[in-house]
């Protein structure tokens, strides 16, 4: 089976180079709608308040950062989550100001979580600093670390 390309249409015919159905055409029960096109509606501003979203989205990294790592990022997770505390408290002002922006309960929620992930991180950091300073990092598997601290003087 072979392909053969489509053929030119015979120009000396002039049914060839005539249009094969009429143009489209509406049918004739439709009738057009009366009047002139309505006006598209006013643009308006998203009611989205941006402070207490970006404090939320600071303020749950933050606390997220500070949550995987087991408090050892806390010297990262503190200042975005004093960041998200700001915001969350700058976007409930507007608010309660009564700007043309929503979202109170966002910002309340960006607020709460900073303040936690600011008492979070200074407990993450006062626990590592400690723990670092006093910790025993004489790490030994053996069950008596020193023989002469055996009271029965056995050692195996």
């Amino acid at each position: 089976m072979s392909f053969l390309p489509p053929q030119p249409p015979d120009l000396d015919r002039p049914e060839a180079l005539a249009p094969a159905a009429p143009p489209w055409q509406p049918p004739s029960g439709v009738v057009p709608p009366a009047g002139p096109p309505r006006p598209a509606p006013p643009a308006t501003r998203p009611r989205t308040n941006n402070h207490a979203v970006w404090g939320l989205v600071l303020a749950a990294c933050g606390v997220g950062m500070l949550i995987f790592t087991a408090g050892f990022a806390a010297p990262l997770s503190l200042p975005a989550c004093i960041a998200g505390w700001a915001l969350g408290v700058k976007g409930k002002r507007r608010v309660d100001r009564g700007e043309p922006v929503g979202d109170r309960p966002m910002a309340v929620t960006a607020q709460v979580t900073g303040i936690a992930g600011v008492v979070l991180s200074v407990l993450a950091v006062a626990f590592w600093v400690l723990l670092i300073a006093f910790g025993d990092w004489n790490f030994s598997f053996d069950t008596v670390p020193f023989p002469e601290q055996d009271p029965g003087g056995r050692i195996d």
